[in-house]
């Protein structure tokens, strides 16, 4: 989980930033960039293919939640 700096008052300015990289030769293939965010919260599949990320950010003074899924299974590319 990814929590805003402390004394940050403006969430708006939050960012938070997913990298996806090959094992074991660390090469990065992408990454995955998530603005205004308040919390991030990862969670894997039990099988290891697929990977969840629920982004909490303030719109218009409410605040929402997105969820957004991986497919780690694709190679060579940013996973979606």
């Amino acid at each position: 989980m990814i929590e805003p700096k402390a004394g940050d008052d403006d969430p708006s300015n939050s960012t938070a930033i997913i990298g996806f990289m090959k094992v074991p030769n660390r090469q990065e293939i992408g990454r995955s960039v998530f603005k205004g965010t308040q919390t991030l919260r990862l969670f894997m599949h039990p099988g290891g293919k697929y990977l969840a990320a629920q982004n909490t950010y303030i719109y218009k003074k409410q605040q929402k939640t997105s969820v957004e899924l991986f497919d780690l299974t694709k190679d060579q590319t940013v996973p979606h």
